[in-house]
């Protein structure tokens, strides 16, 4: 029995010491693992897997349109009125040289500027119709034929920008409030660049950027978020699926105008085998309510008191008629045939009462007057890119 025991130990020690011989002779686990295929995980998470960037080369041109709809809703007269502005740009980049983050330094010319207006003005100007009047455009004709030069890196950062001299002249020789409209960032959003991660990408890869726009109701910082939907396949050819979202807030220290309401979306289509924009779509709609200040709050007293003053008129003049049409019944000057002048429902006055009810509700669902009520649609359009194709 004791043999047996001793037997059974010597058999447990050697297995002991095989064992430790064989985890010794093994190599690290990193050196090991870069001799075997990706595991499953790691192949899925190749798959999908994008290098999103622009490409450029030299001499190539690109043709590319950028549109913009605004419409405004206001409070006109007590009734709530569109104003609706459409501008169009058409221009040509032209790419100068490359640059060594794999960008491009690129001259841009502007080969068409259409724009129209309808609602509190009617405008419509065309740069290439001869018969255009002067101011017909809100001062959009600043880029009828403007050039300038900017670069821009290969995730779609755009900086630089310069006006050739005659373009520069023209711009800076315009009122303060025209010059806006040529701010390197208004510039910029023509332009058919958005940022791009300098990461892989694969579905649900989220980024932002960041950009801030100055104009009527003040400097608005807008903070896009961008997010990578996958591939999508337009006309049989592929392209990446790029959704938008946009938040946005007054950035003025004083802002004069509040943002009530927002919403901001939009879809970018991508062509990664090109390295370049095929089309992108963005729809703003905000909100806007006038901040108060003590002018606003005393106009908005004085017009109150002005309403109730008018209503108390108004009631006292109708209580009046009401005692001067009663009499005897049957009476000349009573509830007669005198009381017939004023009409009975349904006779006369019927399409007066359609009339009265129609421009109550209107008043009734007019826009506030210091609310405005803001839609922004921007498109952008690749049309082309290559070799040179015009002489413009």
């Amino acid at each position: 029995m004791t043999a047996f025991w001793n037997r059974a130990a010597l058999g447990s020690a050697m297995a002991l010491l095989l064992g430790v011989g064989v985890c010794l002779a093994q190599p690290p686990k990193d050196e090991a693992k870069k001799d075997e295929p990706p595991s499953k995980e790691e192949k899925e998470l190749q798959r999908g897997s994008r290098d999103l960037a622009y490409k450029f080369a030299v001499g190539e041109e690109i043709h590319a349109e950028a549109r913009q709809k605004r419409i405004e809703h206001r409070n006109v007269q007590g009734k709530t009125r569109p104003d609706t502005r459409e501008l169009l740009l058409k221009m040509i980049l032209t790419i100068d040289a490359l640059l060594p983050n794999g960008g491009a330094e690129i001259s841009a010319r502007v080969t068409n500027v259409k724009y129209n207006r309808v609602g509190i003005e009617i405008l419509k100007f065309d740069d290439k119709n001869p018969k255009n009047a002067d101011n017909q455009s809100d001062g959009w004709e600043l880029y009828s034929k403007a050039r300038f030069k900017f670069k821009v890196d290969a995730r779609g950062n755009v900086t630089d920008i310069r006006p050739d001299s005659e373009t520069a002249s023209w711009w800076k020789d315009q009122p303060r409030e025209l010059r806006a409209l040529v701010a390197d960032e208004v510039v910029r959003s023509f332009l058919p660049f958005f940022s791009l991660p300098s990461d892989l990408v694969r579905r649900g890869t989220d980024w932002k950027q960041v950009r801030t726009f100055v104009e009527e109701f003040g400097k608005r910082e807008l903070t896009i978020d961008f997010s990578y939907h996958g591939s999508e396949t337009i006309s049989g050819r592929t392209y990446e699926e790029i959704r938008l979202r946009a938040k946005a807030k007054q950035s003025d220290q004083k802002p004069k105008w509040n943002i009530d309401e927002q919403r901001a979306n939009g879809k970018i289509s991508f062509d990664m085998a090109h390295g370049i924009l095929k089309s992108a779509n963005f729809e703003e709609h905000y909100l806007f309510h006038q901040a108060d200040t003590p002018e606003s709050l005393a106009a908005e007293k004085a017009k109150l008191e002005k309403e109730k003053k008018e209503k108390e008129k108004k009631d006292k003049s109708k209580k009046g008629n009401m005692m001067s049409g009663s009499g005897a019944p049957g009476g000349r000057g009573g509830s007669g045939m005198g009381s017939m002048s004023g009409g009975y429902p349904g006779m006369g006055n019927k399409g007066k009462g359609k009339e009265q009810k129609k421009k109550k509700e209107e008043e009734e669902d007019a826009m506030p007057e210091r609310v405005v009520q803001v839609e922004i649609q921007h498109d952008w359009t690749v049309t082309y890119r290559g070799k040179p194709i015009s002489s413009e």
